[in-house]
């Protein structure tokens, strides 16, 4: 059995740590940081190792099976290597960039249409919420509500809220 590092122990404690405070009007509640799990960056990062190890895998078994010198089934290891993490970041770089222009653009679309058809974009948004399960008078007051402002009606739903700090840390 293996016992924890005290960088790992301070990391755990760090994680751990809550500030109670009272919400607006309301009652007290810890306050807290979640994962953002939205862009994806783990499932990358496996796909990423599992095919960087089996296609490096691959190459140094298949130049060894030709029976050359160890120098140069290790060249060869090294090539892969470094050609397969360069390809790999480009490709992921560019992937982003295209989610992120694409997400954008879906905003921008958002915009014009609350913009165009702000009557239409509010039916929308309270169905939106009675999908999830709330009653059509809350979704309708939802929706209402984030209509009245122009900048929280285009921010995205998804978007997490800024994080204030307060001057009571």
């Amino acid at each position: 059995m293996s016992s924890w590092s005290s960088r790992q122990l301070a990391a755990a404690r760090d994680a751990l740590r809550f500030k109670s405070r009272a919400a607006p009007g309301g009652p007290r509640f810890v306050e807290h940081t979640h994962r953002d799990m939205r862009g994806g960056g783990l499932r990358a990062a496996v796909f990423g190792v599992s095919d960087g190890l089996v296609s490096n895998v691959s190459l140094v078994l298949g130049t060894a099976g030709a029976h050359p010198g160890a120098g140069i089934v290790r060249l060869a290891g090294l090539a892969g290597l470094f050609g397969g993490s360069f390809s790999m970041a480009a490709g992921e770089y560019i992937s982003m960039r295209v989610q992120k222009e694409a997400f954008e653009r879906e905003l921008h679309v958002e915009k014009e249409e609350i913009e165009t058809q702000p009557e239409s974009e509010r039916a929308e948004l309270a169905y939106l919420y009675e999908s999830r399960g709330l009653d059509t008078a809350t979704a309708e007051k939802i929706a209402d509500t984030l209509m009245a402002d122009p900048r929280v009606s285009t921010r995205p739903r998804s978007a997490r809220p800024s994080r204030r700090r307060s001057s009571r840390s």
